[in-house]
């Protein structure tokens, strides 16, 4: 799994590309991709939804 320097690293560099990309539909993709990575980012820290949905599972045994 990457760890989360990396993470941040490579959010930086598709903001970095995203910048100079001349095509509407590779910018979209793009912030697509980085929004992806972004929630991935979100649940390895553990305070995203699937963090919340395992918390809840073992108070409720």
């Amino acid at each position: 799994m990457m760890p989360l320097n990396h993470m941040s690293d490579a959010l930086k560099a598709i903001d970095e590309v995203s910048l100079g990309l001349a095509s509407p539909d590779l910018t979209r993709r793009l912030a697509i991709l980085r929004a992806q990575l972004s929630l991935v980012g979100w649940e390895i820290e553990g305070d995203g939804y699937l963090a919340d949905k395992k918390n809840n599972r073992r108070e409720e045994v």
